[in-house]
């Protein structure tokens, strides 16, 4: 290392010289290695990421860094990061300035390390608060994975202002409405013959969204505009089975709509004009879902102030139970002026069981400790906090049993002691015999609609008016193909092509429908309601140049297709309108045998029995050739 001093005559007074000339000598500071902080002293290898060395306050910055082997020759003082494992010197310039002299190859405190350590990553932490709404914008929290996760220690939270928010980096929590990315620091863990070794790491936890309170809409005039009434319904809905329990059950009487009933519905299938008394949440854009839950939940908290007495129920999807919380505690509203209603929204529900299925290790504990977060949830919510979506998914038994005045509509409630561990059958048993979670299947609720001459007004109400015609006048019968998400059909690469249908492609699954029903069919094939076909696409290409009809809407409940038109069958990508399949009327799924297996043991599809027949094929790609076999009930039902 190389110390240069320098001396600096001022003129500013000191100790006279034999001329007598007045000097005064001010002897400059030596930086030393401990004058700065070094990050990036532990990376993997082949990682080229340099070291960084940050001067403390007030001291000169380091420039030149440089790299050498221990031995100084395996790896010669170069520039360049070293990529290969072993320990390495690092050392650097000071330059000389104001009150510093220079100091050139100062070693840094300790030596990098390139290793073959494991690399913290985002996936080993649960992440929550990243979207909330003004006011007292909490802490983004992070909670580490025991099972994954590093054990080193976590810390620095803390916030950059992103796409046009202006907010430097800081450790306090923003409060202005913007979005902001999170970043946390994860310590070093030094390998030993105890413990594996873990690289230190800074991670973006994703991003903050603030929001803000939303309490344009519904206006003072919007709401004089409301008729008084003790009673109000109002229904917060983003998929499609709720939307056909609300719209079924308003119909029929089960939902009151005498008493003003208001709405918001993402899919926009529910026409508002064809039941009285029943309209869309006022200033809802139906567009974008956050902005729209806030309005709902402005409606119920302005229709309780105007009248203290009001009782509102309030119709959610079992997928988005915190909404129900939100609704509510948020807003100030009291339990005893509310009622709630969880419409079911498929397979998300029967995942909800599945958490505390007969094969669950310490249920109780399980369950329990989702209690407690279903507590800590409405404390949030209570303190102002907006929860996000799904903070609850798959929790609602624990929902229903801390709050007392929540109802469940359930497709297979029937069976719930039977489904949930041995050691829960008496709650769950309690729970259906109070009348709580109730069993509610759409084909009852359809056959009721059929039996009782209003087919036509279940179809105005659930827009089936607008669906094309699928009734070509050639005697043959009708199959409509079930579509899902585009990037699932169209890309072999993707989750559910490579890994339940041996990277098979929606044309070449087409290609053996076609082969297989297109003598006793005409075949329609119906999208995603989020991802309809876009014209031109490969996808629109194959549909048009083989003859496959598309129904118009994409987003009409498939349901209603299947009910309400006769000798109509389905097949497709397994979901959860397959559960509501009459008898008979699946011919095909696209899956492996033994993967649509594994969603039936994991609670994603619901009984078998509602929806496999003697008459139901696999379809799926195995070695590189399209296979069509018949489904074995065991296929669905053994482990």
């Amino acid at each position: 290392m190389t110390v240069l001093l320098a001396v600096f005559v001022l003129t500013l007074g000191g100790c006279p010289t034999q001329d007598g000339t007045v000097t005064e000598i001010v002897y400059v500071r030596l930086p030393t290695a401990n004058d700065y902080t070094y990050g990036q002293m532990f990376k993997s290898v082949g990682d080229d990421s340099a070291v960084t060395v940050t001067p403390k306050e007030n001291v000169p910055a380091a420039s030149n860094i440089q790299y050498t082997s221990v031995d100084g020759t395996t790896y010669p003082k170069t520039g360049t990061p070293p990529t290969t494992f072993g320990n390495y010197i690092v050392t650097f310039d000071v330059k000389a300035v104001e009150g510093w002299s220079e100091v050139l190859g100062m070693e840094a405190t300790s030596r990098l390390i390139v290793n073959n350590w494991r690399i913290p990553d985002v996936s080993h932490y649960d992440i929550g608060n990243l979207t909330q709404a003004q006011p007292n914008i909490q802490d983004v929290t992070i909670t580490p994975k025991t099972e994954t996760a590093s054990p080193g220690a976590m810390s620095n939270i803390r916030y950059v202002g992103i796409g046009g928010t202006n907010y430097p980096e800081s450790t306090t929590v923003p409060q202005e409405i913007g979005k902001y990315d999170v970043l946390f620091d994860i310590a070093v863990v030094v390998a030993t013959d105890m413990q594996e070794g873990w690289n230190p790491k800074t991670l973006s936890a994703g991003t903050l969204a603030v929001n803000g309170r939303h309490t344009a809409y519904p206006t003072d005039a919007q709401i004089d505009a409301i008729p008084r009434s003790s009673k109000y319904n109002i229904a917060y809905m983003l998929a499609t089975q709720p939307v056909l329990y609300f719209g079924l059950s308003a119909l029929e009487g089960v939902i009151d709509v005498s008493n003003p009933t208001f709405y918001v519905n993402l899919r926009k299938h529910l026409n508002d004009t064809s039941l009285s008394n029943v309209s869309l949440v006022p200033g809802a854009t139906v567009d974008d879902f956050y902005e729209d839950l806030h309005i709902t939940e402005n409606l119920g908290r302005k229709l309780y102030e105007r009248d203290n007495s009001v009782h509102i129920t309030y119709y959610g999807e079992d997928v988005r139970s915190e909404t129900a919380i939100r609704f509510m505690y948020s807003q100030n509203i009291p339990a005893e002026n509310i009622t709630i209603v969880l419409l079911s929204d498929g397979a998300y529900s029967r995942n909800s069981i599945s958490r505390y299925g007969p094969n669950t290790t310490n249920p109780i504990a399980r369950l329990e400790t989702d209690r407690a977060i279903v507590r800590n949830a409405i404390a949030s919510a209570k303190a102002g906090i907006a929860l996000e979506f799904h903070t609850l998914v798959n929790m609602n038994l624990a929902f229903m049993l801390e709050m007392p005045n929540a109802y469940w509509w359930y497709n297979g409630a029937s069976s719930l002691p039977t489904d949930v561990h041995p050691d829960l059958k008496t709650i769950a048993q309690h729970l259906l015999d109070s009348g709580r979670i109730v069993n509610k299947r759409l084909s009852d609720l359809f056959a009721v609609v059929q039996n009782s001459g209003k087919t036509e007004q279940a179809k105005t109400i659930l827009k089936m008016s607008e669906v094309a015609d699928t009734d070509v006048d050639n005697g043959k019968k009708t199959l409509v193909i079930m579509g899902t998400y585009t990037d699932t059909e169209m890309n072999p690469a993707s989750d559910y092509a490579a890994n339940r249908i041996g990277g098979a492609v929606l044309p070449e699954l087409l290609d053996e429908v076609i082969k297989a029903y297109s003598g006793e069919y005409n075949i329609f094939y119906k999208g995603h309601p989020a991802y309809p076909t876009v014209p031109g696409s490969e996808k629109h290409t194959y549909l048009t140049d083989n003859g496959i009809l598309e129904i118009s809407d994409a987003s009409i409940p498939a349901e209603m297709l299947m009910y309400l038109i006769d000798d109509l069958y389905i097949g497709g990508y397994p979901g959860t309108v397959f559960q509501n399949s009459k008898d008979n009327q699946t011919l095909f799924l696209f899956s492996e045998p033994e993967k649509l297996r594994g969603a039936w043991l994991t609670g994603g599809l619901n009984n078998p029995d509602y929806f496999l027949h003697g008459n139901t094929y696999f379809i799926y790609k195995d070695s590189g050739a399209i296979q069509r076999t018949p489904v074995q009930r065991s296929d669905i039902t053994s482990n």
